[in-house]
């Protein structure tokens, strides 16, 4: 048999999963031919659970009907088109539906690892992740190739050797690096044992985003053994093997805190996480940076040192930053009128908050729903 060509995968298996949701089903005979697994681990991250499983969960959550409306409404045409759809619409129609993939469907078990390659030259691959809902689970990377771009309110760059930790609540979405080829990357996703909060305390890049860099290629090799014994054990919950996956992964966050040193450039200020908290609690109104400040029991010349020496950025940056999070997060997950998440973000002037948001990220609030809503 032929090779297949690199952009037949991600028509067969765009047609495969479109299908499914013309017809929705259960039935596990017809699950198992939408979409075979080895094209799963590839597409959606998939580690352990069959993808039949994953759609089963996926029939049976309270947003199905909302999500196949949406899907259908934006892809029916493009599909029943005489000539089908094209390499890149696939892409974009898998990137669609992974959105609604979210990590409670995708995983069992408490602690999963995989391994992801990006590639230009592999379309089904090369995709965008938006995080923008509260998941249950905390997501560390590592790059080993190439690069990626995280984007919590200010783009974050990331390259070999960097570590990035997510948090649970963070509104971010990122992509390989349009300045590179691939992006080649470790990733897992957890639930912190008691006592790892001190080990996770890294320098904040922005809010929900943690990035630490190994200092050395030693380090990285370490980092990548360590990873490759997380796949080794496969997908198998038993009781015994999560807690041989947590031991492994508490190792990773003990040689990440090791790395760090005793460097302060290394930890988040203490006053910095304060002043984050307190804005993200008032977000909705017009506090001052004295007022923040006063808070921190610090002045404000020295709260906008501290920002600028640990974050790169201005305190007001910071806090638009905030706002586009809970903008994007309010604006794909929920259906309320775009005036009251302008309040919500501390905008009273729908006008103003739609001018501050098409700046910043390049369309409108509207636009924003539509694309990665489908309201």
């Amino acid at each position: 048999m032929d090779q297949e060509n690199d952009n037949d995968r991600p028509i067969r298996m765009a047609r495969g999963l479109f299908r499914w949701y013309q017809q929705p089903t259960e039935d596990d005979t017809v699950l198992k031919t939408v979409v075979n697994d080895a094209d799963a681990v590839a597409q959606f991250n998939v580690a352990g659970a069959p993808f039949a499983l994953i759609l089963k969960r996926c029939f049976h959550s309270k947003q199905f009907p909302q999500e196949r409306e949406a899907l259908l409404k934006k892809w029916s045409s493009r599909f029943e088109r005489k000539q089908g759809i094209s390499s890149s619409e696939a892409k974009q129609f898998l990137g669609d539906s992974t959105a609604y993939l979210d990590h409670s469907q995708l995983f069992d078990y408490s602690i999963v690892a995989g391994k992801t390659h990006a590639r230009v030259e592999d379309p089904a691959s090369d995709f965008p992740v938006s995080y923008h809902s509260n998941r249950s689970g905390w997501t560390l990377h590592l790059t080993l190739q190439g690069g990626v771009v995280y984007n919590a309110g200010t783009p974050i760059e990331a390259q070999r050797g960097d570590l990035v930790l997510i948090t649970p609540d963070a509104s971010v979405n990122y992509q390989r690096d349009p300045s590179q080829r691939e992006w080649l990357h470790y990733w897992t996703i957890f639930q912190p044992q008691p006592g790892w909060q001190e080990l996770m305390q890294w320098q904040l890049a922005a809010y929900g985003l943690y990035k630490l860099a190994l200092p050395s290629d030693a380090e990285i090799v370490e980092f990548e053994h360590v990873f490759s014994q997380f796949l080794k054990i496969g997908g198998n919950s038993a009781e015994l093997l999560d807690k041989l996956r947590f031991n492994l992964l508490e190792q990773l966050l003990i040689r990440a805190r090791q790395s760090m040193g005793s460097s302060s450039t290394n930890h988040t200020d203490p006053r910095i996480l304060e002043a984050s908290r307190f804005m993200k609690e008032t977000l909705s109104e017009r506090r001052s940076v004295a007022e923040i400040a006063a808070v921190c029991n610090v002045s404000e010349s020295r709260l906008a040192h501290l920002f600028q020496q640990h974050l790169n950025m201005g305190v007001q940056q910071y806090r638009n930053s905030l706002r586009l999070q809970l903008a994007k997060r309010l604006l794909a997950t929920t259906v309320e009128p775009i005036a009251d998440v302008a309040n919500q973000v501390g905008y009273s002037n729908p006008a103003e908050f739609s001018r501050f948001f098409s700046r910043n990220i390049g369309c409108s609030p509207r636009q924003f729903r539509i694309t990665f809503a489908n309201s």
